[in-house]
């Protein structure tokens, strides 16, 4: 993510000595001097000028910044920073502000403004780092307390204090659902849980790094294992399968089989040698009979509980009404499914720009898969062309973006993000073949004259995509 940062004396100094190293950060100031001395504290770019010139910011990147910090002492100078960063719509815009009579003035302008000095460092510092809910130093500022909360795919969720070896560090509180919780050595930590931590100012980098690094979960949410149906002719879908199977958490490969009983000697000892060709493939694959001769919904429904299955990998349906006829099927099991192109290798992922909490489910599968496979991620959002609304909903687009690239930075994966104005099914319909797609469905799927969104787009999409069931009280 990249930040500008206009004025490199003290306050320019203290905040970038607080900023994690997911943030590229270009520096700007009249005194080459303070740039020469900030320069040695970090690597950050230089650019010897003045940050309140409308060139001297479009030379910093201003138009692909997503935040801009003005650390000066003048406040005019700084306001008018703050009024081409809001022109440039840069999502996040902090400003030191010396005289407090000018704080409405940099409020109107949609700068958070702060003072002074280390105060303003902390402050900004939890403007920009999103998991990181409140810091304060003490004891002469040899020791400092953060507070925290805890993500969905923190390694710390689930274990007791006693597991934790803190190394000096002390876990003071903890702010669960509105209770407080003053913790001992058997008070096992919970995902969403805010957690206050006291320790020596020096291990500021540490314990940040403890307490939002993260681990693979995806689909433990939903099960232990991936499941694949083993069908005539798909054998695309179970290699693709057992590709996907890696890329996630799941601890084995269901393949789902008809009933050997239920099929002629000719298709049973075909069934036969595909099971034995899949289990010398290598490990981690394992085998589940159908009650019939065909795997039905009745036999995923039973198999989800039966073998703890967290995801489902089936072949793409072509055309409106069979993705219909799939999505309503899936919606049954209420697990999460790759609708196979038979791909084995993914480019990278895509994700939606949307303000839905469905959406958002989706993304934070997708930000697993990739934070824990090195892979690239990019966030589209499909803003409606103008000439068809009274409301532009460009800047819900640009806010759902900016939370997904605060989220993929607490991961460690850089988020790229492009907003287009485009219809939004043709436009993910026709993401590259070689990208997986992640998209939420729900059990509102619609009908052949009005798909729902997911709908739609699987119908016609040519590529893998990842369907993420939505939380029924988020239809």
């Amino acid at each position: 993510m990249r930040a500008i940062l206009v004025g490199a004396g003290g306050m320019g100094q203290a905040v970038l000595e607080r900023l994690g190293d997911h943030w590229s950060v270009t520096a700007i100031d009249v005194d080459a001097g303070r740039l020469e001395a900030i320069a040695s504290q970090r690597v950050v770019d230089t650019i010897h000028g003045d940050g309140s010139s409308r060139v001297t910011l479009s030379r910093a990147g201003l138009a692909d910044a997503d935040a801009v910090v003005v650390a000066l002492r003048d406040d005019a100078v700084a306001l008018e920073v703050c009024r081409l960063a809001g022109e440039a719509t840069v999502p996040r815009i902090a400003a030191m502000v010396v005289s407090p009579t000018r704080l409405p003035d940099f409020t109107r302008l949609g700068a958070t403004p702060v003072s002074p000095d280390r105060l303003a460092a902390r402050q900004v510092e939890l403007i920009l780092e999103p998991r990181r809910v409140a810091s304060a130093a003490f004891a002469e500022g040899r020791a400092e307390a953060i507070e925290f909360r805890l993500a969905p795919d923190s390694t710390l969720a689930g274990r007791a204090l006693s597991e934790l070896g803190l190394h000096g560090w002390l876990l003071v509180a903890v702010l669960r659902e509105g209770e407080l919780i003053v913790p001992h050595g058997g008070t096992r930590l919970a995902a969403g849980d805010r957690v206050t931590v006291v320790g020596p100012a020096s291990d500021h980098a540490a314990m940040v790094r403890v307490f939002t690094e993260g681990e693979a979960r995806f689909p433990l949410a939903y099960g232990r294992r991936a499941g694949v149906v083993l069908k005539a002719g798909e054998d695309a879908v179970v290699s693709e399968a057992r590709t996907f199977a890696r890329l996630t958490a799941a601890e084995a490969l269901t393949v789902i089989h008809p009933n050997r009983a239920r099929l002629d000697p000719a298709a049973a000892a075909h069934l036969d040698e595909q099971i034995e060709a899949l289990g010398a493939a290598g490990s981690g694959i394992e085998f589940a009979e159908a009650r019939g001769e065909q795997v039905g919904v009745a036999d995923l429904e039973t198999l989800r509980e039966r073998e703890h299955l967290g995801c489902l990998v089936v072949r793409r349906p072509r055309g409106v009404r069979a993705s219909l006829a799939l999505l309503r099927r899936l919606a049954r099991t209420g697990i999460p499914a790759l609708l196979s192109a038979g791909t084995t290798r993914y480019e990278r992922i895509v994700i939606p720009a949307r303000s839905s909490q469905g959406a958002w489910e989706a993304a934070c599968v997708a930000l697993d898969l990739a934070s824990h496979n090195d892979m690239e991620i990019e966030a589209v959002g499909a803003s409606t062309p103008r000439f068809l609304v009274t409301d532009d909903d460009e800047p819900l687009v640009r806010s759902a973006l900016m939370r997904l690239r605060d989220e993929g930075s607490v991961r460690g994966v850089e988020v790229a993000g492009r907003i287009v104005r485009e219809n939004p099914v043709r436009l993910f319909r026709d993401i590259a073949v070689a990208d997986l797609l992640v998209l939420s469905y729900g059990t509102e799927t619609g009908n052949l004259l009005r798909p729902s969104f997911t709908a739609a787009v699987a119908a016609d999409r040519a590529g893998s995509m990842l369907v993420v069931p939505r939380d029924p009280g988020h239809q």
